[in-house]
C-alpha cells in the first residue's frame, strides 16, 4: 500500500466543456488547506469553486445538507434542456395546453 501512495497520481484526460465541474473545499479542511484552492483553480479554471464553512475534509459528514445543495445546484447549471414534444402530443404549461 505504500508503494502504490508514494507514486504520483494525476488526472491527464481532457474533460468536455459541456461536462460541470464543482469542487468544494471545506474550509476546516486539515488535509487539504482552502489555500490550495488555488492549485485547482489553476488546473480546472472552468470549474465552479465554493468553500463550505464549518466542514472538514469530509463535509458529507458534516454538512450533509449543505453538500446535497452544492451538488444539485451544479447539475441544474448543465441541466440538459428537455427532449422537444413529438408532433402528436401536446405540452401542458402554466398558460394552458398546447398543441404539438
Amino acid at each position: 500500500m505504500k508503494e502504490i501512495l508514494a507514486r504520483p497520481a494525476s488526472f491527464t484526460l481532457e474533460i468536455p466543456d459541456d461536462v460541470p465541474i464543482t469542487i468544494a473545499w471545506g474550509t476546516h479542511d486539515r488535509l487539504l488547506p482552502a489555500g490550495q484552492a488555488g492549485v485547482a483553480r489553476q488546473r480546472l479554471p472552468q470549474a465552479r469553486f465554493v468553500l463550505l464553512p464549518g466542514c472538514g475534509h469530509v463535509p458529507m459528514t458534516d454538512d450533509p445538507a449543505l453538500v446535497a445543495r452544492v451538488l444539485l445546484e451544479g447539475s441544474a447549471v448543465a441541466a440538459p434542456a428537455p427532449a422537444p414534444t413529438s408532433p402528436a402530443r401536446a405540452t401542458v404549461t402554466a398558460e394552458g395546453a398546447t398543441g404539438g
